[in-house]
């Protein structure tokens, strides 16, 4: 029983082998698996849609008044009046605070990371 297990073991390890070897034999590298889509246009960003129409990018107008730091509190920034962490809205725009540090603050606004400095 065992040597019939082996032999057809056997029979179908090389047997599969050879196909495996026809198959590589018979594939051109440079031809691409995958059928190429015939109509693929790069999708553009919303980025490069507003710069295609000439939209203007909005500014923001918010002032840093000052930075809350130190060693063993949360870095906070005061922004017009307002007290904000990493991750809060400013009010008033679609700007989100990303980083504090001790002089600058890292906000996102309108696809770009701006950096509010302390004057």
């Amino acid at each position: 029983m065992k040597k019939v297990l082996f032999l057809l073991f056997f029979v179908l390890a090389v047997g599969n082998v050879s196909l495996l070897a026809q198959a590589i034999e018979t594939k051109d590298p440079f031809v691409p698996l995958l059928p190429e889509e015939k109509h693929s246009k790069k999708k553009e960003s919303a980025y490069e849609n507003n710069m295609a129409l000439n939209i203007p990018r909005e500014e923001l107008s918010v002032n840093l008044e000052g930075v809350i730091w130190g060693r063993n509190i949360i870095p906070q920034a005061i922004i017009d009046g307002e007290i904000y962490k990493a991750g809060d809205k400013i009010k008033g725009t679609d700007a989100v605070v990303k980083e504090i540090k001790e002089n600058k603050v890292s906000v996102f606004f309108d696809g770009r990371i701006i950096i509010l400095k302390t004057k």
